[in-house]
């Protein structure tokens, strides 16, 4: 039989204060709706996400801006998006009249176009043995009045630019509101750091931040070289 101890019980207590339960149970909230946000609505975070890249990648742009222009960084955040409206306005006007020259070229180069696919290495006079040329050249006159017949296809394409175009709005507005913002929401994230780790974390901050802006310049730069 087991023996009973005989002399006294040594008990552990732990004190938790109550603000530790309160913390935990805040942080365990903001975690069921972070789930449920991200759950419900992920264009909205993809958007957010997004922006916040954008907005880390041109912090330094806007900084440099205040500080040069001698003005607000809500001016600053304004005076950039013109420059960026500005900017795309132009490059539309570039690329718009050859797209446009060659959408009405469209009918006089498919004949052109279908019937050097016979020419193509190893597969071009199977393709022209099968018909390929002819049926192309026929699907793409019959093209306009399929369109004209079930306008699926054009609905499809306006809800993706509708869409496109929302997401658009949505990436542009919060990357101001967080440029805008940035530095009010960086002072109250640096008051709950402790004040022994906030030298730390804020170069490593720095560090991650320069990192971001390198790689969006550089990813900027290659696709405008790439057209």
């Amino acid at each position: 039989m087991p023996l009973r101890p005989t002399g006294p019980v040594e008990r552990t207590v732990v004190d938790i204060e109550p603000m530790t339960l309160v913390r935990l149970a805040g942080a365990f909230l903001a975690l069921v709706v972070a789930t449920t946000v991200v759950g419900s609505a992920p264009r909205t975070v993809t958007a957010l996400a997004i922006a916040g890249i954008l907005a880390i990648a041109l912090d330094p742009v806007v900084t440099r801006m205040v500080s040069g222009l001698k003005v607000r960084r809500g001016v600053a955040v304004g005076l950039l998006a013109l420059g960026a409206a500005a900017a795309a306005t132009a490059a539309a006007a570039l690329i718009a009249p050859p797209t446009i020259k060659q959408a009405n070229n469209l009918s006089k180069d498919v004949p052109h176009v279908v019937e050097s696919m016979t020419n193509l290495p190893f597969v071009g006079e199977r393709l022209e043995k099968a018909g390929v040329p002819d049926k192309a050249k026929e699907w793409i006159e019959d093209l306009p009045a399929r369109l004209s017949g079930d306008t699926t296809p054009i609905r499809n394409a306006a809800g993706t630019a509708f869409n496109g175009a929302t997401a658009l709005f949505l990436v542009v507005l919060f990357t101001a509101g967080l440029l805008v913002d940035g530095p009010f929401l960086v002072d109250h994230v640096q008051a709950l750091i402790p004040a022994s780790s906030r030298v730390a974390v804020r170069r490593g901050a720095t560090a991650a931040r320069d990192v971001v802006g390198r790689y969006v310049a550089g990813s900027l730069t290659v696709a405008g070289i790439a057209g």
